[in-house]
């Protein structure tokens, strides 16, 4: 499996296309894709854009998450992506979120699927320890690929060991954090003295820890510079970037789930309010179902900054409503500008 990818969640129409497109001229040899995001087919048209054969590319796309209801709708989920992408098989096929239920058995026919030449390699997203474990004391094969939420301020250390433990390569979901942490962390200073961007830093951090980032990026340029070549990080940097770790969580919705009670989503399909389906996500950037969301929090920010306008306005159009007031009452400028001058002391206050 080549060592990075692009993410092709969004990629969509002609600009999508091109991205890919490029990705692909510049030397990517790793799409990532879901039925879901409904990019299989700009893909397909971004390869053959390209001029790469289907054998060059490894392709990984995953289940939608409503077909865990059943068996035939697993396959069917497949059959319908390898129409759109195109070929008779994926290279790396994965269950998308734990959260989808009925893991022991779809896992089970992902099995089955690898043995019928559908794929070629099966793997999961999302999952935890203890979902991976559920699947290790059930008696299951363990998954070739876990892609889940890592960058330098989620480092997600117990997870990461587990894999290296048991042989599970880490697929690292929006290795940027989504672009939320750029310009707020040690990151940006490191970037500045070494005459980088902070992207080149993060994904070559992934790279050096033997991980496989998946960046996503509609821009021309900013896939050419994810690539993060030339250069490598000393252990000194890279003990910086460690010290970074936070927990901060990106997707607020997906990636909380990594921490799901095996024994809700083994055999049976969770209800949507237990992983925020409902969506009222409970994450907090450091775990799930701790405080408040980051969508909770923004939306709590804009009513505080809100209110602060409509008092600030009201500082203003106080004093101005009182020099209009006593000039039409025909007191005269002056005694307005003193009343005015008398309101906005009260109303500092």
């Amino acid at each position: 499996m080549p060592q990075l990818g692009l993410g092709s969640g969004g990629l969509e129409g002609k600009e999508g296309r091109e991205a890919i497109c490029t990705a692909l001229r510049a030397g990517y040899r790793l799409i990532d894709t879901a039925l879901f995001y409904r990019t299989e087919t700009e893909i397909a048209a971004g390869m053959r854009m390209a001029g790469v054969k289907r054998d060059e590319v490894f392709l990984c796309t995953k289940v939608l998450q409503k077909a865990h209801a059943a068996d035939a709708q697993v396959r069917d989920s497949l059959k319908e992506s390898l129409r759109n992408l195109g070929t008779n098989y994926v290279d790396l096929y994965i269950i998308h979120n734990p959260r989808a239920g009925r893991i022991k058995e779809v896992w089970s026919l992902l099995l089955k699927l690898r043995e019928e030449g559908l794929c070629k390699a099966v793997g999961v997203s999302n999952f935890g320890v203890a979902q991976l474990e559920g699947l290790r004391q059930a008696g299951l094969e363990l998954p070739e690929v876990n892609q889940i939420e890592v960058h330098c301020w989620r480092q997600l250390p117990e997870v990461t060991a587990y894999h290296a433990q048991r042989g599970i390569a880490t697929m690292c979901m929006a290795p940027l954090a989504r672009g939320r942490m750029l310009g707020r962390s040690d990151l940006a200073k490191m970037a500045e003295e070494m005459g980088r961007t902070e992207a080149e830093l993060a994904i070559r951090w992934s790279l050096q820890q033997g991980y496989i980032p998946i960046p996503k990026s509609i821009n021309s340029e900013r896939i050419l510079l994810n690539m993060a070549d030339g250069f490598d990080l000393a252990e000194s940097q890279m003990e910086r970037i460690q010290r970074l770790n936070s927990g901060f969580m990106s997707c607020t919705m997906a990636s909380p789930c990594y921490e799901l009670p095996w024994e809700l989503v083994a055999d049976n399909i969770p209800d949507p309010a237990t992983w925020g389906g409902d969506r009222k996500s409970k994450g907090n950037g450091k775990g799930h179902g701790k405080g408040k969301s980051y969508q909770q929090k923004d939306a709590e920010h804009s009513i505080v900054v809100l209110e602060w306008l409509k008092a600030y306005v009201g500082r203003l159009l106080g004093p101005f409503c009182a020099v209009l007031l006593y000039s039409l009452l025909g007191y005269g400028p002056v005694l307005g500008v003193l009343a005015a001058a008398t309101a906005m002391v009260t109303l500092t206050a």
